[in-house]
């Protein structure tokens, strides 16, 4: 196996990363709405911002 780009199999592509946190924020705020915890809500966005840097 030494011909296998293990970095290029294992990586995830950045469109996805951002796909799957807009998901996750909209299906939070669907089910729990106002009563997500602001800490949640910020962790959230903090995830996206560091997408969006990488």
């Amino acid at each position: 196996m030494p011909d296998i780009n293990w970095d290029e199999l294992m990586s995830v592509p950045k469109d996805y990363w951002l796909n799957d946190a807009k998901e996750t924020r909209q299906f939070l705020e669907e089910q729990v709405g106002p009563d997500l915890p602001a800490e949640v809500r910020a962790e959230m966005d903090a995830q996206e911002e560091r997408i969006y840097k990488a």
